[in-house]
């Protein structure tokens, strides 16, 4: 329920705003002597618009003039008071021509902390920092007016918390779109009874969307801003603009109520063009298929974990992957493609990144992907820390020394997760401590698969791929509920292997993964009546066939079977009749590359991981010089971590069976007691 507070509260007949207590008649003609106050000449204020001029929609009103927002013109298109723009330290400001505002942000106590310049007055959301980004609302200066007046009004720019406060209302603003996180972790807005969000419908989705786990949702509402309530119109003014505001609060929901309503209508858009595969009993197929025809072969267990993955970003523990492979081989090629079946927002694909670009960037990582082409455009020490911290505790907080007015001050910079992580590389390894929060994704490197992938090179009926109905599929799943029940949770737990401590982190994304595939197939899944979605053992099954060896080879309880065949064809090479003399016989790559068919540099990947765990020994042990490798230690065999379907099916029933009551009475002869009674057989 949306708790309701009066922000015109009459005190003594005085109205409550930014500005202090004035009377409640006093706005319009205060505007209008500040402005005309204000002079002429370059930068000066100008005058308010009339009252009496004639209504205008603010639709209609905005400047055509684009890639400009003159300071005279921002005042005049918002109704902003000369007083508020003196008072507030706005300036104009030209570059390259073209005039732009400067808006100074300050701390709580007027300290000026950075400026930050509106560069288009049809897109005041819109701007640049001069400097270094502070990361905090606009208005802070007066944001004891709020927490006196228990209300605040919330924007997406400037220019919307100045025109509230020349009307005599608290209000704040986010630094421009995109910056809603700002608000979610502002300290300040904890001591507001309640919180308006006040814009159209494009900025409260994204509003909803950034805000959410926020500590003040039970106090937060939406106030829809339209052409027949337009509250930051120019021609609404005074008393007016009081009832209007007023009109539109008894119309506000509470942010329960617009999650809800949301998630209807987008559900509602969407589920016609998705209902083939909402319909289906098995996505992940005909993703595959779809695939396919976009041009990937071979590569079906790779696009299914890969695809499965990027939909666990709607859980609270995002899979992360890393496609290991050979330059050539095409892991960039079958991530790109993946990506494809994903809504733009859905992930954030980057080349690389520098090594604090991670901390500073604004883009939203919250339940999205990061994807990064190369795993060597993010290096560095600080990134690797950065990107530990993001994927483990699912943000990242940190705090750095930033120039401003002032001097220098410390600002804490927040990023809020979960993320997860897409890398590709030709290395072996990654840093070792990043290596465990990511599943490591072989690509095929056979001669059968450059073969078919050849084949499919010169393939002329490829038809084309209808790729919003799996777009659609995700703005579906994304509008629902994502929590998931796993009830053979428990009886999983007890049978994985744990004797290597990296199972803690491996068992955890195999859960996430079962969640997700619960999640793609929830149409025939059943429903608690909280609205989880009840994962069952077909979920297992799919998400056991896709990483049951990959988590063997993680923790080293197994080897790959292209490190198999190498280190195996190493022991054949050197054994038998070949040994003359003392010496022992060793075997070049090239060697093996002939022996195997396979391209020197897939031999020199599988050597080197066969080097690195000790399955083979290089007699010669220096770089640029030609290898010569024996047998060294034993590999293990081939022991999986994860229990079979059918070994969980089997314990899972046993523990959930009813427990047999104790006999009571008599016991029966033993020649008349069956060999082993069924389960449930008791005797009351």
């Amino acid at each position: 329920m949306l708790v309701r507070i009066d922000p015109f509260g009459d005190r003594d007949g005085m109205r409550i705003g930014s500005a202090g207590a004035q009377p409640a008649d006093a706005g319009a003609s205060d505007r209008s002597e500040g402005a005309t106050d204000a002079g002429g000449g370059a930068g000066a204020l100008p005058a308010s618009v009339p009252n009496g001029a004639p209504a205008i929609r603010r639709t209609e009103a905005r400047s055509p003039r684009v890639g400009g927002c003159p300071l005279r013109e921002l005042l005049r298109e918002y109704r902003i008071s000369g007083e508020v723009a003196r008072k507030e330290q706005l300036e104009s400001s030209k570059k390259g021509g073209i005039e732009q505002t400067k808006i100074p942000y300050f701390d709580e106590y007027g300290c000026r902390l950075g400026d930050r310049v509106l560069i288009d007055l049809s897109e005041p959301s819109q701007g640049r920092w001069t400097g270094q980004s502070p990361n905090v609302l606009y208005g802070l200066s007066r944001s004891r007016d709020a927490i006196q007046a228990g209300v605040v009004f919330l924007f997406e720019s400037e220019a919307g918390c100045l025109r509230f406060w020349s009307e005599g209302f608290p209000a704040l603003a986010v630094p421009g779109s995109g910056a809603w996180e700002i608000a979610r972790n502002s300290p300040v807005l904890d001591d507001v009874q309640m919180i308006y969000v006040v814009g159209d419908s494009e900025t409260l989705a994204s509003a909803a969307d950034s805000l959410e786990g926020a500590s003040f949702l039970d106090r937060l509402g939406f106030l829809v801003l339209s052409e027949e309530a337009d509250l930051l119109g120019p021609e609404i003014t005074g008393v007016e603009f009081q009832q209007l505001l007023g009109n539109c609060m008894e119309r506000a929901v509470s942010w329960n109520d617009y999650q809800e309503s949301r998630s209807s209508e987008i559900r509602a858009t969407t589920s016609s063009e998705c209902e083939d595969l909402l319909q289906s009993t098995s996505i992940l197929d005909e993703f595959v298929a779809d695939l396919w025809q976009c041009g990937v072969v071979g590569e079906e267990r790779g696009g299914k974990l890969l695809y499965l993955a990027l939909v666990s970003r709607l859980t609270d523990r995002p899979v992360s992957v890393v496609v290991k492979a050979a330059s050539s081989s095409g892991k960039s090629f079958l991530a790109k493609k993946v990506l494809t079946f994903f809504p733009e927002d859905a992930f954030q694909w980057l080349s690389g990144m520098s090594e604090r670009a991670l901390a500073y960037s604004k883009e939203p990582l919250r339940h999205r992907f990061l994807v990064i082409a190369e795993a060597d455009g993010a290096q560095g020490d600080f990134q690797d820390y950065l990107l530990r911290t993001l994927l483990s505790e699912g943000r990242i907080r940190y705090e750095t020394v930033m120039d401003t007015g002032n001097g220098l001050e410390t600002v804490i910079i927040e990023r809020e997760g979960p993320t997860g992580l897409l890398l590709t590389t030709t290395r072996i390894t990654l840093h070792p401590e990043n290596e465990t929060r990511l599943f490591s994704l072989p690509v095929d490197e056979s001669i059968e698969q450059t073969r078919d992938v050849v084949r499919e090179l010169v393939r002329e009926d490829r038809p084309e791929v209808d790729l919003s109905r799996w777009h659609a599929l995700q703005h579906w799943l994304g509008a629902g509920s994502t929590a998931v029940s796993v009830p053979f949770g428990p009886a999983l737990a007890e049978m994985v292997d744990v004797r290597a401590l990296r199972v803690r982190r491996d068992f955890s994304a195999v859960i996430s993964l079962i969640r997700s595939n619960a999640l793609l197939h929830q149409q025939h899944r059943e429903v608690t009546a909280d609205g989880q979605v009840v994962a069952d053992l077909d979920d297992y099954a799919v998400v056991y066939e896709l990483v049951a060896d990959l988590m063997a080879e993680g923790i080293g309880a197994t080897v790959p079977p292209g490190v198999r065949r190498v280190v195996d064809a190493v022991d054949e090479l050197t054994s038998g009749p070949q040994h003359y003399g003392d010496d022992p016989v060793a075997v070049s790559n090239n060697e093996l590359s002939e022996h195997l068919q396979l391209d020197k540099s897939t031999i020199s990947r599988r050597v080197a991981e066969a080097l690195r765990s000790g399955y083979l020994h290089d007699l010669v042990d220096r770089r640029r010089r030609e290898k010569q490798l024996v047998i060294h230690d034993p590999m293990p065999g081939d022991t999986s971590v994860l229990p079979s379907p059918e070994e969980l099916g089997v314990a899972w029933l046993q523990s959930v069976a009813p427990t047999r009551p104790r006999r009571v009475g008599p016991r029966r002869p033993a020649a008349a007691a069956p060999a082993a009674a069924p389960i449930g057989d008791y005797v009351d």
